[in-house]
């Protein structure tokens, strides 16, 4: 289709157009053609590629240039210019581009004359308006976002951009050796879920991942897993490093923010612990660093008793220092008169420097 072509409307109906032909021997405009002398032909191309070249239609003369629409006749309008009246096969249903073809089907005495179409989904003659009926339709069905929602999306997004799981394998896959399972969990299905399934001591209660990722000491922590069909009194702690989590007893899906203490590479672990009753199912789990809006929800200030009490601590214990410092000092004069030894001139000064009071 080349770039002069004409847009139409897809599956469009009645179409007249103007043509202008020309003399075939000298190229000036041609006047006074002979309607019936022309022939048509059309060309499409259709959406699942099939081309169509249609067979040869003659064109008759309208009655006058106000006639109505009649398809497959024509009308000189002047200058050169002639109406031409389509058919509507031209633009049916499927069709993306096309052509139509006018020449001279008994002289050859004018030059053929083509017109090329894109046919399109909107009306190009009111693009205005459709845009304005796009818009609106968009608008009367557009639900913003809350700004709960915003706040939230804010926050998975900081959490995608900074935050990867921790968990290798947030579900469970049999055999993966991943996950290490007591003898009371089962991993057996390609469902992502592990099945709490037996009783059975401490080790055959603890489903355990070791984690590859070095976690930050004193750093908060978010673990977040799912709990379902849960029956027969069974509970789950999860325990990060050293810190344990809430002890649950319900379905649903259960955060915890837990601050591991990572004395030992040993304790770099997440594990669940369930109790000897009853059963469960335990999937989708993820560790994630807490973002600094969730740190400080978390934050659990001291009050002022607590600050006051350990104030008066830290007083005592400097005091303390204080009182043996100062006898440590006095041993040291006294070893160095017995001796004969001249002290450094560092303690010297330390010992002679006046002494605040409080």
């Amino acid at each position: 289709m080349n770039d002069g072509a004409i847009l139409i409307t897809k599956a469009s109906t009645d179409v007249t157009l103007q043509i202008k032909l020309y003399d075939a021997t000298n190229g000036s405009v041609k006047t006074g053609v002979t309607i019936t002398d022309l022939d048509l032909y059309y060309i499409r191309v259709e959406d699942d590629e099939d081309v169509t070249l249609s067979n040869k239609i003659d064109l008759t003369a309208l009655s006058a240039l106000t006639d109505a629409h009649t398809a497959n006749k024509a009308y000189e309008i002047g200058y050169g210019y002639y109406r031409i009246d389509l058919p509507d096969a031209v633009f049916t249903t499927g069709v993306t581009t096309g052509s139509i073809i006018i020449v001279d089907g008994t002289s050859d005495t004018i030059l053929q004359a083509t017109i090329d179409f894109q046919l399109v989904d909107f009306n190009p003659y009111d693009l205005k308006t459709e845009i304005n009926t796009e818009v609106a339709s968009a608008l009367a069905t557009y639900d913003p976002p809350t700004r709960t929602e915003l706040t939230a999306d804010k926050e998975e997004i900081i959490r995608d951009c900074l935050n990867e799981n921790i968990i290798k394998e947030p579900n469970f896959i049999p055999d993966s050796g991943v996950w290490v399972d007591g003898t009371s969990w089962g991993i057996d299905s390609d469902e992502g879920f592990a099945s709490k399934i037996g009783a059975g001591d401490t080790a055959a209660r603890t489903i355990t991942q070791n984690l590859e990722e070095f976690l930050l000491r004193g750093h908060l922590y978010k673990l977040t897993y799912t709990v379902t069909d849960i029956a027969g009194g069974c509970t789950i702690t999860p325990t990060l490093c050293t810190d344990d989590g809430t002890t649950r007893s319900t379905n649903g899906t259960f955060t915890d923010y837990l601050t591991p203490s990572n004395d030992e590479v040993n304790t770099m672990k997440l594990s669940f612990l369930a109790s000897s009753d009853g059963t469960m199912l335990l999937k989708s789990v993820e560790v994630i660093k807490a973002t600094a809006l969730e740190a400080l929800n978390f934050y659990d200030p001291p009050t002022r008793t607590e600050a006051t009490a350990d104030k008066a601590a830290i007083i005592t214990e400097v005091d303390a220092n204080e009182t043996k410092i100062d006898a440590i000092k006095a041993e040291t004069v006294l070893i160095v008169e017995d001796t004969g030894t001249t002290l450094p001139a560092q303690i010297t000064e330390e010992a002679s420097a006046p002494k605040l009071e409080d």
